[in-house]
Order: structure tokens, then C-alpha cells, then sequence
């Protein structure tokens, strides 16, 4: 659950992302306020994808085919999503959207996870 909410909170910052993009003009404070929250929910949902992906490792998971499966697009979904972001700023602004659908394709694999336990 605290991986669904740490996505969900990615995307509000990626959406705020998007705004600034469409806002002239910016503020140099403006720009590093909203890159900071975005690389702090950004570590935060790296921490609990971290913790799930350990659960996830342990038995009886570690020998079931659909959970190997699951753990490594679960892993990575999430290092596309740190990938994408790890960007210029100007180029993060413009591809906000883009790290927004992929954050959403990682909530549906979690979706996945809770509906097969």
C-alpha cells in the first residue's frame, strides 16, 4: 500500500512538473522548489518498491515462477521511472508526462500483486 501512495504522490509532483512547463515566466526558486519535491517522492517510492521487492524475495515467493516475474518488472518499472528522472530539468518538464503513464504501469503490476495473494 505505501508503494501505491508513494506513486500516486510521484505523479502529483510530475503534475506539477507539467504546470510549470506551461507557466511563463518561472522562478529559479519555483524550478528547484518543484525538483526537489519531485526527487524527494522519487527516493521515497524507490524506499518502499525497495522493502516490497525484499518481501517479495522471501519464501515461499522466491520460488514461484508468477512472483519471479512479477518482482522483475516490478524492478524494472521502477528503474525506468528513476532513469527518467535522473534528466535535465528542462528535459524533466517536458517529459513529465511520459514518467507519469510509466508511474501509473507500476501501480497496475501492484494491482496485480494484490489481486493474485
Amino acid at each position: 500500500m505505501k508503494v501505491v501512495i508513494a506513486c500516486k504522490a510521484v505523479a502529483l509532483e510530475l503534475g506539477k512538473a507539467l504546470r510549470c512547463r506551461d507557466e511563463k515566466p518561472l522562478t529559479r526558486n519555483h524550478v528547484v522548489a518543484v525538483l526537489n519535491s519531485i526527487s524527494l517522492s522519487m527516493s521515497i517510492l524507490v524506499e518502499h518498491v525497495k522493502k516490497l521487492l525484499f518481501w517479495l524475495d522471501r519464501s515461499p515467493f522466491d520460488e514461484l515462477v508468477q512472483y519471479i516475474e512479477l518482482r522483475n518488472r516490478i524492478s524494472v518499472s521502477i528503474w525506468d521511472l528513476v532513469r527518467s528522472v535522473n534528466v535535465q530539468p528542462k528535459t524533466l518538464f517536458e517529459i513529465a508526462s511520459d514518467i507519469i503513464q510509466r508511474s501509473q504501469a507500476t501501480l497496475m503490476s501492484l494491482w496485480i500483486l494484490e489481486n493474485t495473494s
